[in-house]
């Protein structure tokens, strides 16, 4: 399947109902496997500032990551991944980026990658974005005299969007890769009502087990996902889910509202957000520097897909523009 996709087609909804449907009938193919960008990468620095919160009346500690910036600090990247995942993940995209400069940071969400707290939970979309807002605050504190940029992924795209909604001039750019803003909505209908339900009465209650294999093209990914220890690969956990759909529900009346400059990368091929978001935020929103580039083949986790490498040097050049 190949679409050329313009302003005025993703507008028109039969259009959109035919995209969305042939992109969730898409399967995975032997024929696609290839090495997984950043196996075989690591964060340089762990743990290298103390970042703990409260849960359940408990001290926990979070996760920090940091890749020193080769040479001259020239601006400081703050990541977040997505949902089951962990900034690990990233560390491919981190260590080109600090070869050019740009000194990244980020941490684990609690109860995922290598925090403490209750694993694969996240109790509530406050919480979530007070964490958030605190560990920005430390390494705004910490490199007070550069210019910061925030990152997210799915998950972590709709908390740096959240940041920026509320205070578009706080960066000096948002990079946005398939943010969770709008839910597609041929993804898993029926189970998402149940969610809800079970979510308001048993917010811990882990039900079905997750279905691999709608994130990426590349089948050598979950492969490697069931392997990494610090990925979340457990039963669903209704709270969770419920609370990521409704901060993307929330979101996605806000586009006309956001202001800050961003440079939004979807995924043409995106089974668990809307593919087509990126032409409306781009299209609705008033802010006067923004950038969509749409990946047509791409599919949702964009950091394990082979468009990564494409994507970091994109993503390089759009933040040293700007400082």
């Amino acid at each position: 399947m190949s679409f050329n996709i313009n302003d005025i087609q993703w507008q028109n909804e039969e259009y959109k109902d035919n995209y969305m449907k042939q992109v969730m009938d898409l399967k995975q193919l032997e024929s696609d496997r290839s090495p997984v960008p950043g196996q075989d990468s690591k964060y340089e620095i762990e743990n290298w500032i103390d970042f703990n919160v409260i849960q359940e009346n408990k001290v926990i500690k979070l996760a920090t990551y940091k890749q020193r910036a080769q040479n001259e600090i020239k601006a400081v990247l703050i990541i977040f991944h997505g949902l089951n995942s962990h900034i690990g993940q990233s560390s491919h995209i981190a260590e080109f980026l600090s070869k050019k400069g740009i000194e990244v940071v980020g941490y684990d969400f609690r109860g995922f990658g290598k925090s403490e707290g209750i694993r694969g939970y996240c109790e509530s979309v406050q919480q979530h974005i007070e964490d958030a807002n605190k560990f920005v605050s430390l390494i705004e504190n910490i490199y007070s005299n550069k210019k910061i940029f925030i990152a997210g992924q799915s998950w972590g795209g709709s908390t740096v969007y959240k940041l920026s909604l509320d205070n578009p001039n706080r960066f000096q750019g948002v990079i946005l890769y398939a943010p969770a803003i709008k839910d597609n909505k041929y993804n898993s209908r029926i189970g998402k009502f149940f969610v809800g339900i079970l979510a308001s009465i048993y917010p811990k209650l882990h039900t079905l087990p997750q279905r691999f294999g709608l994130s990426n093209k590349n089948l050598n990914v979950p492969d490697e996902l069931m392997k990494d220890p610090y990925a979340y690969n457990g039963n669903i956990i209704v709270g969770t889910i419920k609370h990521i759909l409704n901060l993307s529900s929330q979101l996605e009346n806000t586009y006309k509202d956001y202001k800050a400059r961003f440079l939004c990368l979807t995924a043409g091929k995106d089974k668990l957000v809307d593919p087509l978001l990126g032409f409306q935020l781009n299209h609705e929103s008033p802010s006067e520097d923004k950038t969509h580039i749409f990946y047509n083949n791409c599919w949702h986790n964009m950091w394990k897909e082979q468009e990564i490498y494409e994507m970091n040097q994109v993503v390089a050049d759009w933040i040293l523009k700007r400082i």
